[in-house]
């Protein structure tokens, strides 16, 4: 007899799975797992969604993250999270802080009676951002009566679509070697974007427009080691151009021995 916890190493046998001296068809057993995976997968969703209305302080949130997904730049969405009063008194939310210019909020009101709930509205800025952003969101609230205070977390995440692409985005040159490399802007949604200007920090880089086409834009970079002073490791390159949603573009260019 097996005791609670006791493991069984199944074996293989002409095309069955052995447990225990008990053979069971190897299809049934897949049918039996898959079964058991999905039974599995649509539990944990709904301990998940329920999860912080369960555990946590006297505030607490339908949910503690919202993937906005795919946004562009320069473009806000709304979003909502509700809070609840789980306590036996009244809570005050004192304050609310956010870890990013790019979200603002609204409470309509700021006292919440016991097993009373509220929204929670944020707007999410993406403003020039690329790529992946997150940001986080604290709301600070006491118990009215025992005066006790707690924290709660709140996180919101976006896939911010650049209106271009640069390629590539840092480049590296040695300190004693003339040389010449380029960088390329490519715009991602059949919009006509060019490069209409470009200017670098250091005299000791030579740029140049080599090509402004709707397509793809090109830029050269020369580096002219004698005009470089040893304690110049750095320079910034500034790109301006025709997109509206990010006018300019930054890219670094540093040089090693």
């Amino acid at each position: 007899m097996l005791e609670s916890g006791q493991l069984v190493h199944p074996m293989t046998i002409g095309g069955a799975i052995v447990f225990s001296k008990i053979v069971y068809p190897l299809a049934f057993v897949v049918c039996c797992a898959g079964l058991v995976a999905s039974v599995f997968y649509a539990l944990h969703e709904s301990v998940v969604e329920s999860a912080s209305l369960r555990e946590g302080g006297a505030l607490q949130v339908d949910t503690h993250r919202i993937d906005i997904g795919k946004i562009r730049q320069q473009e806000t969405k709304d979003v909502t999270f509700r809070l609840y009063n789980v306590a036996e008194n009244d809570l005050s939310l004192e304050s609310v802080h956010t870890s990013c210019g790019c979200t603002d909020w609204h409470l309509d009101k700021r006292q919440l009676e016991s097993g009373e709930s509220i929204d929670f509205s944020v707007t999410f800025s993406s403003g020039q951002a690329r790529n992946r952003l997150g940001a986080t969101i604290r709301i600070f609230y006491k118990n009215l009566v025992t005066e006790e205070s707690g924290n709660l977390f709140l996180e919101l995440i976006a896939d911010i679509q650049p209106d271009y692409d640069i390629s590539p985005r840092l480049l590296d040159f040695t300190e004693e070697t003339e040389s010449v490399q380029y960088i390329s802007l490519t715009p991602r949604f059949g919009e006509d974007i060019r490069i209409l200007d470009v200017h670098c920090t250091r005299n000791y880089y030579e740029v140049e427009i080599v090509k402004s086409e709707p397509a793809e834009s090109i830029i050269k970079i020369t580096f002219l080691p004698e005009k470089k002073l040893p304690s110049e490791k750095q320079a910034v390159l500034e790109l301006t151009t025709s997109s509206e949603r990010q006018p300019t573009f930054q890219i670094t260019l540093t040089c090693d021995p």
